[in-house]
């Protein structure tokens, strides 16, 4: 930037050119930005369904620190979690 008299900003500041930013990123920037691996998405995707698979009534019982046939005799009771009263 060339030094001027006070006053003269205007045509200084003229001369300057500024691109305008776009709004969004490009995807293609993005994907190489964030790698998707097809290898590790199947290892996170298996490992939230063993996560989220509903536990055996060994394990469960092991857990909670009750009797096998607490376990069982519950599960009788009540064969189905989503069940509700109707009112």
């Amino acid at each position: 930037m060339e030094n001027g008299e006070p006053g003269q900003e205007a045509s200084i500041l003229s001369g300057t050119v500024v691109a305008p930013e776009p709004e969004e990123y490009n995807k293609e920037l993005e994907d190489r930005l964030y790698p998707l691996d097809e290898l590790e998405l199947h290892k996170r995707v298996a490992k939230n369904a063993e996560a989220q698979a509903e536990p055996s009534p060994e394990d469960l019982a092991r857990l909670l620190g009750i009797s096998l046939e607490v376990v069982e005799r519950t599960r009788q009771a009540s064969p189905d979690l989503h069940d509700s009263p109707e009112y």
